[in-house]
């Protein structure tokens, strides 16, 4: 059995927000504060360019902790941080750097103590998860499919299953008691110019979560393991949620884009016409060997027009550079259009001048060289794609869930219609980007049963096996970037990152408190 103990980051929450003891000595004063991470970080946080700022709550609450404020948020460790305003940019690393041995030591820190015991038989167990189902479908939630229950997703706590109520609580304490090392180590990516332009917040993927723990689609929802008194109960839930979030990060966190970015290099070239499909997979006919276009796939508008948003870290376009490049900046976002726009064909990003080149017309790796009708490249956090995916997802919890006269999350989101909404900088949906990211999840991932993988047997296994067998994770990264457990897939031999995955997913499992034994997998 697993089992893990949180140590709260402060026992007494009523002290946090305790306001000063105006009778204390100016030296006890400075005693009270020289005690104090929050202050420490800012003691010194007082030149023109200079601010004290939050990591996970708004930067007015820290600011006063730079005139020797004690009492919360200065009193919690790591929160507030000095920010160099003129550059946006910290002038100390707030936080050390989180790996298995090293993690941030305080008092005020939560901590996870954690031990596994295999279970015997492990690779049958698991209880009312599903993983041995043959349908592979995701474990018996108790919660009413969304299109029998006929309420708003926000549904009473009464009317929740007590498994997954309790469940919630216990994944929502694990998370906040690790959000601050959560938020800087893994959602904040490592080239973003600014905290402000930061895609992927906390608060966003916890109410995400919350929301789409509670909100079944296919009689499913996002896995959050087994009631307590099961052996390893909770814990499949816990690494659920960092294997989801660990492909987040490679996926789109790393480079603070919602979009999907321009990655995929054919002869030499960085076609425009990517936004047609990446590494093989033709993003208009994706799904097309099964029911989808029948029940759910979008139409194909040849008309639409279409752009991404900009990436905002700086290193987003590393792992594709041309050649002898000089030029750091990301490359140009997708967009569609009809052809009468350019042309008729599309070209190449050029790296070295920052522009694209229309002539000669390059084509893609599913031969295309233009982008007409192309407006359905990755969006979200977990880069949903491809007309049969969006098509489902409005569906199930768009304006199409609406007109057919059942409950959903966004009735008025018409995502065959506008799929960018999903990444919107307008702030009307901030969590829709997760949202979309965990329906994929839910929806292809959670559900996946091909040939010797189930995923959620896989789970189970993993954890019962003491977190060792990486093989894991290489399927799962195989499913995210290509739609197969044994990488490369036929006709999608792109590189899939394995070795990055796999460390990050390391790191997730460490930052959860989960520590891995991996001195011997060469996965």
């Amino acid at each position: 059995m697993i089992s893990i103990t949180t140590t709260s980051a402060n026992n007494n929450n009523n002290k946090e927000h305790q306001q000063p003891n105006t009778n204390i000595t100016p030296d006890e004063r400075k005693l009270q504060n020289s005690l104090n991470l929050g202050s420490v970080e800012c003691a010194n946080c007082s030149g023109p360019n200079q601010q004290c700022s939050g990591t996970t709550i708004q930067d007015m609450h820290c600011i006063p902790c730079s005139s020797g404020q004690a009492w919360w948020p200065c009193n919690i460790a790591n929160e507030c941080y000095c920010k160099d305003i003129s550059t946006d940019n910290p002038t100390s690393s707030p936080v050390k750097k989180t790996d298995e041995t090293n993690r941030p030591s305080s008092s005020m820190m939560p901590t996870i103590d954690y031990q596994i015991i295999a279970r015997p038989g492990s690779s049958s167990g698991g209880g009312s998860s599903g993983g041995s189902s043959n349908s592979g479908s995701s474990p018996t939630t108790g919660i009413v499919d969304a299109q029998q229950q006929q309420q708003q997703y926000e549904i009473p706590k009464s009317s929740i299953d007590p498994n997954i109520l309790q469940g919630l609580y216990v994944m929502d304490a694990h998370l906040s008691a690790n959000k601050i090392v959560l938020t800087r180590e893994l959602l904040s990516s490592p080239g973003s110019v600014a905290d402000d332009d930061n895609n992927f917040s906390y608060i966003g993927f916890r109410n995400s979560l919350q929301t789409m723990i509670t909100t079944s689609i296919l009689n499913s929802t996002f896995y959050i393991g087994e009631s307590s008194n099961k052996v390893n109960g909770r814990v499949y839930g816990l690494v659920n949620i960092a294997t989801f979030l660990s492909q987040s990060y490679e996926s789109s966190i790393k480079y603070n884009s919602c979009d999907e970015i321009n990655m995929d290099v054919v002869d030499g070239y960085l076609p425009i016409s990517n936004a047609c499909g990446q590494y093989g997979i033709d993003y208009q006919t994706m799904g097309s060997d099964n029911d989808c276009d029948r029940k759910y796939a979008c139409d194909v508008d040849l008309n639409m027009r279409m752009n991404a948003n900009e990436a905002t870290a700086s290193d987003s376009s590393s792992s594709t550079r041309n050649e002898g490049g000089n030029n750091n900046d990301p490359p140009q976002p997708f967009y569609c259009a009809p052809k009468s726009d350019y042309g008729g064909s599309t070209g190449y990003w050029d790296y070295v001048s920052g522009t694209e080149i229309q002539s000669p017309a390059v084509v893609n790796s599913v031969n295309r060289k233009d982008v007409q009708g192309c407006c359905w490249w990755g969006r979200g956090s977990l880069s949903l794609r491809g007309t049969c995916s969006y098509g489902k997802l409005n569906y199930y919890l768009g304006k199409r869930a609406h007109d057919e006269g059942r409950p959903t999350l966004f009735p008025d989101i018409d995502f065959c219609a506008d799929p960018q909404l999903i990444c919107s900088s307008s702030g009307q949906y901030p969590e829709l980007k997760w949202i979309a990211g965990m329906f994929r999840w839910i929806t292809e991932i959670q559900t996946y049963n091909r040939g010797s993988f189930n995923y959620m047997q896989e789970l189970i296994n993993f954890v019962d096996g003491g977190l060792q067998d990486m093989s894991f994770i290489h399927g799962v990264s195989g499913i995210v970037t290509q739609g197969c457990h044994d990488p490369p897939c036929a006709n999608k031999g792109g590189e899939f990152n394995g070795a990055s995955r796999k460390a990050t997913f390391i790191k997730t499992l460490g930052i959860l408190g989960l520590k891995v034994n991996d001195g011997t997998s060469s996965q």
